[in-house]
């Protein structure tokens, strides 16, 4: 399953700075786990991001191979605790 994941950076008080939503794909058997969603968005923003944002969203006809040859970046993240 494909999933379109979504959350808001942390806002920047030093600059004016307009709240800028970063979005990506991410690939999983079954849905993943918000925590799992967490760590992942923790890594790609560098932990630049509030958690109360972070949205997950389910791409039904959307294949991540497919996304990858049109050089749509994919992340995958693993099935936990035995599910699949």
């Amino acid at each position: 399953m494909v999933f379109f994941i979504s959350y808001r950076q942390k806002l920047d008080r030093t600059k004016l700075q307009l709240k800028l939503r970063k979005t990506f794909f991410a690939e999983c058997q079954i849905k993943p786990s918000f925590e799992q969603i967490k760590a992942l968005v923790q890594r790609i923003s560098q932990g630049n991001f509030a958690e109360e944002t972070i949205e997950l969203q389910k791409c039904i006809g959307f294949e991540a191979e497919e996304l990858s040859r049109a050089g749509v970046p994919v992340y995958h993240l693993e099935a936990v605790n035995g599910r699949r």
